[in-house]
Order: structure tokens, then C-alpha cells, then sequence
């Protein structure tokens, strides 16, 4: 990785959809490695398994997970955090995990904790699972919603988050657990008191 040619790009504002729309071919490793510096936030979030299928070396995904990772350049995003769920599903390597994580927690951490005991309900029910925010998405409602409950439910033991639908089910979370993993666990839960249908 030259340094120089970074620079250079991001002086003349290259963009990496012009980068990658003047090359010749897909986007190797040197072409992303020279364009992220000059990348916005949202464009690294959505391209981690483009980074991951180009062979970006270490050192630059360093860079990009610590960006990811950085609460002011999170706020400064206002990413939704169901963003950093749909990116750690995309991102085959397990290289950003711990990036978005703490970028979920840091996208939420603004939310205010309530006084006493505090009920979250996600809706779990077919209208909420069986589609996708668009036609190239894959996240749907319950999993975006999931992500913000279990966010909440993190905080401490004075929050109970349920799932419902036909019926209702309690959600724990595991102390010093995952967020991302708890919202797989608490999606693969969907059905598991009907779909909302009668």
C-alpha cells in the first residue's frame, strides 16, 4: 500500500465508486487500500465484505475497525443501530465483530434509561418477519427492532425485554454478552409463540 497514491486520490476527490467505475475489472485489494482513507463512514460500514473479498490487508481493516469502532464518529454518522446488525451479517470475516459491537453500544448509549423497571416488547409477529426493509436488504423489522431491545435490555437488570405475538416470551440477556449475538438469538426465537394470525 503506497501512501502516496491515498493521498493522492483524496486530493483530486476520488470517490470509490468512480475508482472503482474507471478500473478496469473488480476492486483488488491495492484499489481499496488507496480509497479508504478518503471513505466516509457509511460507505466503510457497507462495504466490509467487499474489503474482506478484496484481501484488504490486516493492518487496513486496523484502521477501518477503529473507525467503526469510534463512538464520535459514530454520533457523527447517525447511523440507526440496526445498521451495524445488517453490516455484521454481510461481513463474512469475523475481523469486524468486535468493531460493530462497540458501534452498536455507542449508537445507543444516548437512548435515556428509564426510572424503576422498564418493559421492552418486540413484536415478533408475521407482519414484522416475513419481509425485508427493501428488495435489497435483508433485514427485517423484528431483527431491527431486536436490535434496539436487546440494546436496552444490556444496560442492566432492570429492564425485561418479551417478545410477542400469538403469545408472549421473556428474553434474558447473558451479562457481558454480546449484543449482535443476542439479537441472533433472540431473532432465531421468532414463531416460537405463534405468528400473530387468527
Amino acid at each position: 500500500r503506497d501512501p502516496s497514491v491515498a493521498a493522492l486520490l483524496t486530493s483530486a476527490g476520488m470517490t470509490w465508486e468512480a475508482l472503482a467505475g474507471w478500473l478496469d475489472g473488480p476492486m483488488d485489494a491495492a484499489a481499496w487500500e488507496a480509497v479508504i482513507p478518503s471513505m466516509g463512514y457509511m460507505a466503510l460500514l457497507r462495504n466490509l465484505r467487499n474489503f474482506d473479498e478484496a484481501g484488504v490487508s490486516d493492518a487496513v481493516a486496523d484502521q477501518v475497525a477503529a473507525k467503526l469502532a469510534d463512538s464520535g464518529e459514530v454520533a457523527a454518522s447517525r447511523q440507526f443501530p440496526y445498521r451495524f446488525v445488517s453490516a455484521y451479517d454481510a461481513a463474512p470475516s469475523l475481523r469486524w465483530g468486535y468493531a460493530l459491537e462497540k458501534a452498536l453500544e455507542a449508537a445507543t448509549r444516548r437512548v435515556p434509561a428509564f426510572q424503576g423497571r422498564t418493559l421492552v416488547l418486540v413484536d415478533t409477529s408475521a407482519s414484522m418477519s416475513n419481509a425485508a426493509f427493501s428488495r435489497r436488504s435483508t433485514m427485517t423489522p423484528v431483527k431491527a427492532a431486536a436490535a434496539f431491545g436487546v440494546a436496552m435490555a444490556k444496560r442492566g437488570n432492570a429492564v425485561d425485554l418479551h417478545g410477542f405475538a400469538d403469545g408472549v416470551f421473556q428474553h434474558k440477556i447473558r451479562t457481558g454478552g454480546s449484543v449482535l449475538a443476542e439479537v441472533e438469538k433472540f431473532v432465531r426465537r421468532v414463531g416460537e409463540v405463534g405468528h400473530g394470525k387468527r
